[in-house]
């Protein structure tokens, strides 16, 4: 698919079902169905788009080809957790406790109030 297909047609795929995963998954009723859409569909959007810059930096330095693939791939993982920090500081940036506690089954679930400026 990567010498028969336009990159930005392959790009537009990549993202479009890693947006339906995302989008699907926020239906999902249980886990299992949850983990189907979001790790499994979305994994096969974002490995799409993973292998293009692989791709465009083989091209440029076909010499260093696995420290090439390496740095790609640990720039994606960069972004994730920096994203992950991001995400987590804008919606609670004092570091608050959620006060409503839920017991369900093993699990404690954890809830901030409907009208606290973190919903």
């Amino acid at each position: 698919m990567l010498h028969k297909v336009d990159l930005k047609l392959q790009l537009l795929i990549g993202m479009s079902i890693y947006a339906l995963a995302v989008f699907l998954s926020s239906f999902a009723n249980d886990f299992d169905t949850f983990l189907l859409f979001y790790s499994c569909l979305g994994g096969v959007g974002m490995g799409i788009v993973y292998f293009l810059p692989v791709l465009a930096g083989w091209s440029y330095f076909s010499h260093i080809r696995p420290i090439v693939a390496g740095s790609i791939l640990s720039w994606f993982s960069f972004a994730a957790i920096g994203y992950g920090l991001y995400a987590l500081h804008s919606l609670n940036p004092n570091n608050e406790k959620a006060p409503i506690r839920i017991k369900n089954g093993m699990i404690t679930e954890k809830y901030f109030p409907v009208d606290s400026p973190q919903v």
